[in-house]
Parts: C-alpha cells; sequence; structure tokens
C-alpha cells in the first residue's frame, strides 16, 4: 500500500499551507474583521463547502484533498470553514441530493456563505431522541403541511433562521 500524496495532492497540500500562512499570520488575526476576512477569503477559494459539487458552489474535492484540507487547517489553528456547520454538513447535502432547482439556488449559497444558523427539531416530551416515536404531525393542506408538535432540546435554535424538523405524515404504518 503506497501511503504517499500525488503530485497534485503535494501541490494542493503546498496551496492550502501557504494560504494559511498569509492568512493566519499573527498580525492577520490582531486585524479588525479577522473572522469576516477569512470567511470571505476561503468562501472565494471554495474551501466552504468543500466537498460539496462545484455546480452548487462548492470546490469538488475529493476526499484525499477533503483530509489535507482539514489537517493543515488544523495544524495552523484555522478557525473554521465556515460558520453554518450544520447547513454545510446536513442541510446542503441533502438539498443538492433531493431539493428542488428552487431551495437550491434559495438556500445554498446562504449556507455557503454563513448567513444563516440551520438547527434540528428531533426531540420531543416524553419521547427525546427516539425517532421511530415521533409524535409531531404534519398534515398537508393544499401545496403546505400544516406542523402540530412540540420539540425540545434543540441545540443553536435561538441563534438558527431555519430548521430541519422531524415530523409524523402518516401514523398508520
Amino acid at each position: 500500500m503506497d501511503f504517499k500524496l500525488t503530485p497534485d495532492e503535494e501541490a494542493f497540500r503546498d496551496e492550502v499551507r501557504a494560504f494559511a500562512k498569509e492568512n493566519l499570520s499573527p498580525e492577520a488575526r490582531k486585524s479588525s474583521g479577522f473572522l469576516s476576512n477569512w470567511l470571505k477569503a476561503v468562501r472565494e477559494k471554495r474551501w466552504v463547502g468543500f466537498n460539496w459539487p462545484e455546480a452548487y458552489g462548492g470546490g469538488g474535492g475529493g476526499i484525499m484533498k477533503q483530509v489535507i484540507l482539514k489537517e493543515e487547517m488544523a495544524k495552523a489553528g484555522a478557525p473554521p470553514l465556515g460558520l453554518c456547520l450544520m447547513g454545510l454538513q446536513w442541510v446542503g447535502p441533502a438539498i443538492i441530493e433531493y431539493g428542488t432547482e428552487e431551495q437550491k439556488k434559495s438556500f445554498l449559497p446562504d449556507i455557503l456563505d454563513s448567513k444563516y444558523q440551520w438547527c434540528t427539531g428531533y426531540s420531543e416530551p416524553g419521547f427525546g431522541s427516539d425517532l421511530a416515536s415521533l409524535q409531531c404531525k404534519a398534515v398537508r393542506d393544499g401545496d403546505e403541511y400544516v406542523i402540530n408538535g412540540q420539540k425540545i432540546w434543540t441545540s443553536i435554535a435561538s441563534w438558527s433562521k431555519w430548521m430541519i424538523l422531524l415530523t409524523r405524515t402518516d401514523f398508520n404504518t
């Protein structure tokens, strides 16, 4: 088994290291607006959502380049590559895979730009995180769903604009 990086992977590692050295210097970290400048710079490199397809604003990075990027950023003590972690890891990939074109255009750029936070609405009173026991109901009414139920222990809900809400649409299954 060969554990050496390919020439392309080595070049990418060198690019990430040079970027980190330039953008994470002590002077850069002390500057006003450091985090917003950082987020803009990594977004321009398409390193926010690096594993997302390029067609949707991501970097199209394969698994080895993802590992290289994460490893080098960790070594450099870098801030996160984007602040909408729930959106980047769960919501965005789900929208890319299952969403309509309208949803992709509406939500994906905002996730990549860290514009809004997302939270998860899973846990319910009396059932906790037992997803097989969901009681929160979604009933179709024309083009909309009417939600009736309750969620608890929703991390980052107070900072979130959007929620991934798990509901039951059929109580007979």
